[in-house]
């Protein structure tokens, strides 16, 4: 929710933001059909929890091929999911991905500079996608990071704080 929740923040109190950076996230609902999809999965995660078939579906769809045969990068999403109970993660699904709500109106009101950010194998947060949002910001920049699809802070975290640190610094510079 991070990023929905600083776009909300900067668009509807301008003055506690000096700045925004949002990495994958998008701005618009998921498509319908997805959507269906992800509520019979999401019911499976209610009931049984984190099974073996539904961790590698969430593997797949959070990184990229390659680090998707990784142990390293897989279990931080295998314990993020067995830390909780399963309702709880069902919830989170539901409130943070199924019933995600439309930003794009927000977007012309954020006055704050703003960084967005999404890896370039990033399926419903495509770079076109993000610089069609980032256009609709009044003073945004966008930036895409290879080698990552959901979550580019465990993928290339070193690539993510490098654009940060510089998109700061461009700020402090001005």
């Amino acid at each position: 929710w991070g990023g929905h929740v600083g776009m909300t923040l900067a668009a509807l109190s301008p003055d506690l933001i000096r700045s925004l950076v949002a990495v994958s996230s998008p701005v618009e609902p998921i498509d319908p059909v997805f959507r269906i999809k992800l509520i019979i999965a999401n019911q499976i995660l209610a009931r049984f929890g984190p099974i073996a078939h539904l961790r590698h579906v969430i593997h797949g769809a959070q990184l990229i091929p390659a680090h998707a045969k990784l142990r390293r990068m897989t279990d931080v999403i295998d314990r993020a999911l067995t830390r909780v109970q399963r309702e709880s993660i069902a919830k989170t699904v539901t409130s943070f991905i199924i019933n995600r709500a439309d930003a794009t109106h927000r977007l012309p009101r954020i006055a704050a500079p703003t960084l967005l950010i999404t890896g370039d194998d990033r399926g419903e947060w495509t770079p076109a996608e993000m610089r069609a949002a980032a256009a609709e910001i009044p003073d945004a920049r966008s930036l895409v990071i290879g080698g990552a699809r959901t979550l580019v802070a465990v993928e290339q975290p070193d690539a993510l704080a490098e654009a940060i640190v510089a998109f700061w610094s461009e700020l402090d510079a001005q």
